[in-house]
């Protein structure tokens, strides 16, 4: 059997040629930089029995997993919703980096063409801070600060004709930075803050369209990233995540990013946070943390050069990240796809 060795790692052969191998390196492996080059390994090759050891300038290319696509027409942002129906990407409502202007226009991202549709805007308020979840084949929008106060008026979206309707208001009352997240074929939304910093959370029935009491959070949580990685549930709030099972949370045993305006989302089976900015620098991160739950190891993705994103949104499509708004000088989506690799 023949077998490639590099710095002490069986690599998988995907193609042998006379004078040349392609292999598979794991992500443990991948540098935290994007090259096109040579770098010096330990190479062990064993073929028809024999085994040759030496150190070798190898040729390697790590693609950068970053592309961007169509800048967003609208307004730049921050602190707005985007949600995922049919495989296209809608984003709105936030307020303007400055601080002074809320928006509730929405607005169509397909993917496949690069596009952006304007659609039809938020009925309601302009706001920030709202929260959005998809149930079935709708969308459900609300909360939020309006420049009149906090909110409680919910909102669900109906993809097929791109149009808004009234729901049911939320049943915990008025509030800013709430979290949802789906477990057992159920909707959880609440926390966040108003007057208070909040934990309770209710659950949705979108058939009844009501709002039903649940158990509280475990702890005051404002700011938090609700994050499903298939049917698993997890939130992080600071720099702690905790793991919903069976209506208790088990909080992981490791710190994670904390900071403004970070991202969150589940990704092929591992959770990322990353973008935001320091709380005491005020410094922007520019990079991704992919954290392997099982493995309990942490990858890190640097964004492309002088790009951040403060506040901004995520949405997943097709197992690529669609990033969007929070960056004053650019307006491009940036999308993370680190299978380029």
């Amino acid at each position: 059997m023949n077998k490639l060795e590099i710095n002490g790692v069986e690599l998988d052969i995907i193609q042998a040629k006379l004078n040349s191998l392609s292999v598979s390196f794991p992500k443990h492996m991948w540098p935290s930089f994007y090259l096109d080059g040579s770098l010096m390994l330990d190479v062990k090759v064993s073929a028809g029995g024999q085994v040759s050891l030496s150190e070798e300038a190898v040729n390697i290319r790590w693609k950068n997993p970053w592309t961007t696509g169509s800048p967003f027409p609208g307004t730049a942002r921050r602190d707005a919703q985007a949600f995922v129906a049919n495989n296209k990407i809608y984003y709105g409502t936030g307020i303007s980096l400055g601080g002074t202007k809320r928006f509730n226009d929405f607005w169509e991202y397909d993917p496949a063409l690069d596009q952006w549709t304007e659609v039809q805007s938020l009925p309601g308020s302009a706001r920030s801070g709202a929260i959005s979840f998809v149930n079935g084949e709708m969308a459900f929008l609300g909360l939020g600060e309006g420049d009149l106060g906090y909110l409680k008026d919910f909102y669900k979206f109906i993809p097929s004709g791109k149009k808004w309707l009234k729901t049911t208001y939320f049943g915990g009352g008025a509030r800013n930075n709430a979290i949802s997240f789906h477990y057992r074929d159920q909707v959880y939304v609440g926390a966040g803050h108003n007057s208070s910093i909040l934990k309770d959370l209710w659950t949705f029935d979108s058939d009844t369209e009501s709002w039903t009491r649940a158990a509280d959070f475990v702890t005051t949580s404002t700011r938090g990233i609700g994050i499903n990685i298939g049917n698993e549930a997890y939130v992080k709030n600071g720099s702690s995540l905790y793991h919903f099972v069976a209506g208790a949370w088990i909080r992981e045993d490791r710190s994670f990013l904390d900071g403004d305006g970070i991202i969150g989302f589940g990704f092929k089976g591992n959770v990322v946070f990353g973008c935001g900015q320091s709380f005491s620098s005020g410094i922007a991160y520019q990079q991704l943390y992919e954290y392997d739950l099982e493995a309990v190891t942490r990858l890190t993705w640097p964004l492309p050069a002088d790009l951040y994103s403060i506040g901004g949104s995520v949405a997943v499509v097709d197992d690529r990240a669609y990033i969007l708004g929070g960056n004053p000088d650019s307006g491009d989506v940036l999308i993370f796809d680190p299978e380029t690799h």
